[in-house]
């Protein structure tokens, strides 16, 4: 009888659809055993989840209303604050002025960044170049126009938000072990004809 040998050589499985493949499986999983573990909170989940959404109209309507009440409220709390800081110096305006200015560049921060980074560096740099020409009536302008230029420096810089998926990494985690495991062993099988 003649003896053959057959050599496998295991390919690596670290791929990127892979990774995400097991990463959904990982995530499914859990699922899977948190709702065996905690039967009524995912009662209530699904409950809330089969909520009826708002048409997306009404939801776009809602979206451009409240990016304009954050820019009402920015130029409000601008005006204020400049009029607060202008001589005899009045505390109530300062603090509406505040409120509304960090309101304004709060939803503007969330809805708007590019607009309300533009909008904060040109009164940024308005401010500061008006108290820098002249000192003696609107030198306390710089309280208001340095925040305000750093806001807008800060807030158009390109900040790369990935966001981590924890099964994802988990998924890296285990096809690595089983790389080290498995492809570095060749394997033998012996078949007799």
């Amino acid at each position: 009888m003649m003896e053959k040998n057959f050599l496998f050589n295991m390919t690596p499985v670290q791929t990127p659809d892979a990774r995400q493949q097991l990463g959904i499986a990982l995530e499914k999983l859990t699922e899977i055993c948190s709702r065996t573990q905690y039967p009524r909170l995912w009662k209530l989940t699904d409950k809330l989840n089969s909520l009826p959404k708002l048409p997306s109209e009404k939801l776009r309507f809602r979206q451009i209303y409240r990016s304009a009440l954050g820019v009402i409220d920015w130029i409000l709390g601008v005006l204020l604050l400049m009029t607060g800081l202008m001589e005899p110096e009045m505390v109530i305006l300062l603090v509406a002025g505040a409120a509304g200015y960090g309101t304004g560049t709060a939803i503007l921060w969330r809805r708007l960044h590019k607009t309300g980074g533009i909008l904060n560096l040109l009164l940024g740099l308005l401010l500061c170049f008006g108290a820098l020409g002249n000192p003696a009536e609107l030198g306390r302008m710089l309280y208001l126009g340095i925040p305000a230029l750093v806001l807008g420096i800060v807030s158009l810089i390109p900040w790369k938000r990935k966001k981590k998926n924890p099964y994802d990494q988990a998924a890296g985690t285990l096809l690595s072990q089983r790389q080290q495991t498995a492809v570095t062993h060749l394997l033998f099988f012996r078949k007799r004809c």
